[in-house]
């Protein structure tokens, strides 16, 4: 068994409603960083969606849903008979999704914590929960109630990110603010080195597939606003944020860019 590990306001569901996660903006600007700059052929959204074994006719819970960017991105490809239910802790991400997807009515709305899902046991065929779990105060009571709820044969899709994920980012931050940034990476508390040890002893089989990708940002504003969304630079006083920026500002002027590897991934379990 994995030993959960709190992490600061990584794992606060208080927070993660009311400020972090209260409406899209912060995630969307976390999101863009590596859509507009990713060099991979094809971006997450598209991965996420090849890996997942969907082909229609299923009952698929989103948890963690986000105001629904995946489903957004990938509209166009959905199987037309499927069944999905968006939910999230955070309410104002539930009626964010519901705004954009309201008039398609393959999708539902719920308000949900996902400790305690109320839907029957054995009532979906998937469940996505994607970039959230490392997110649940207890990781391994959330992974029993995806068991519950999936139908025989049913699969869970879990995707977070690997170890070195954003490193030279990190490292970056690490050297010009050592005292204000904590490099605790939340998500840590559940990644694709030890999603074996939640999975496994639940599930029949659980298969890894990374993501490695390379971000070369090009634009100050846009690695600025990725940083400011994050729960750990919201402590750092903003004569220090500005620092922070001309020294990126000044890193993009003479090298084109700024570079950072990520590692992502998708753990498919049935």
């Amino acid at each position: 068994m994995v030993e959960d590990v709190t992490l600061s306001q990584i794992d606060d569901q208080t927070y993660l409603k009311n400020q972090q996660y209260r409406r899209a903006d912060r995630l969307n600007a976390r999101t863009s960083l590596h859509v507009r700059f990713g060099k991979q052929d094809r971006n997450w959204f598209r991965f996420l969606l090849d890996t997942i074994p969907m082909r229609g006719g299923e009952a698929v819970l989103d948890i963690g849903c986000g105001a629904g960017r995946f489903w957004l991105e990938n509209w166009a490809l959905l199987p037309r008979n499927i069944h999905i239910l968006l939910a999230d802790l955070s309410a104002g991400m539930v009626g964010d999704a519901r705004a954009a997807l309201v008039d398609d009515e393959r999708f539902a709305f719920l308000a949900a914590d996902a400790q305690s899902i109320p839907l029957k046991s054995g009532s979906m065929d998937g469940i996505l929960a994607n970039h959230m779990l490392y997110h649940v105060p207890d990781i391994h009571l959330a992974v029993r109630e995806f068991r519950r709820i999936l139908r025989p044969g049913g699969w869970l899709c879990t995707a977070t990110n690997g170890a070195g994920h954003m490193k030279e980012l990190h490292d970056f931050i690490g050297m010009h603010l050592p005292d204000s940034y904590p490099l605790a990476k939340g998500s840590e508390r559940f990644t694709l080195e030890n999603a074996l040890g939640y999975l496994s002893p639940i599930f029949e089989t659980v298969e890894i597939h990374p993501f490695p990708n390379q971000l070369w940002v090009t634009e100050t504003d846009a690695l600025m606003e990725y940083l400011r969304s994050t729960w750990m630079m919201e402590a750092v006083p903003e004569e220090k944020m500005q620092k922070l920026e001309n020294e990126i500002e000044g890193i993009i002027r003479s090298e084109g860019g700024f570079f950072i590897s990520t590692l992502g991934g998708v753990v498919l379990s049935r």
